[in-house]
């Protein structure tokens, strides 16, 4: 998860100018994808009156995910509280995974005797 502290120059003229166009986002932890996607086209369209020129964060959607539409926007403010919204990511892949089956190593050495292969 990206800091604003570990961002390139790039990067934070990136978000800078998110802020810059929305300053509500100075203190924001989360953005939106798609409010993402809105505000880089609306910067967008103001560089042929001299707007700022960035462009397309990949790599925020990239490293910052927190959930499917959901991103941890780094701020110079963020307080960065994002912990739960990941625990719950993970715990959500750990009850949707399948248990894995303990193998007796006997029988994976039996197993491996009858194929032909010598350990």
């Amino acid at each position: 998860m990206l800091k604003y502290s570990d961002l390139s120059k790039g990067q934070k003229r990136c978000i800078d100018a998110f802020i810059e166009h929305r300053p509500e986002l100075a203190s924001a932890d989360t953005l939106a994808s798609k409010d993402m996607y809105y505000i880089w086209q609306e910067i967008y369209a103001k560089r042929g009156d001299g707007g700022v020129k960035i462009g397309y964060p990949h790599w925020l959607s990239k490293h910052n995910q927190i959930q499917r539409g959901l991103l941890y926007f780094p701020g110079p403010n963020s307080t960065g509280e994002t912990t739960a919204l990941e625990k719950s990511k993970l715990q959500k892949i750990l009850n949707e995974s399948d248990p894995v089956e303990e193998a007796n190593e006997e029988e994976f050495l039996a197993e491996l005797r009858e194929n032909g292969i010598q350990v």
